[in-house]
């Protein structure tokens, strides 16, 4: 598992959504991570979606990221686990 610092995450989210109307980013962030994982010897790349964002639901689906789960442990928040397998 690869941890990122809090704050960190949140600069990293701040740019992701500054970035979204650059088209193709998405698909560069992926293989950037998937890249990292090859690096750092993982096997899956892991993340999850608002259960309600259909449109990005339907984007990481044609990625290769296969539902896992739900992700519910916050009250305000329900998601889809995601996972990818890298090779």
């Amino acid at each position: 598992m690869i941890i990122m610092r809090k704050k960190d995450l949140k600069q990293l989210v701040s740019v992701m959504k500054a970035l979204t109307e650059i088209r193709g980013i998405g698909s560069e962030i992926i293989e950037y991570c998937e890249n990292l994982c090859r690096e750092n010897s993982k096997k899956t790349l892991r993340l999850d979606c608002n259960i309600n964002n259909n449109k990005l639901n339907d984007y990481y689906e044609k990625k290769g990221f296969k539902t896992i789960g739900i992700c519910d442990e916050s009250p305000e928040y329900v998601g889809y686990k995601r996972e990818k397998i890298i090779f």
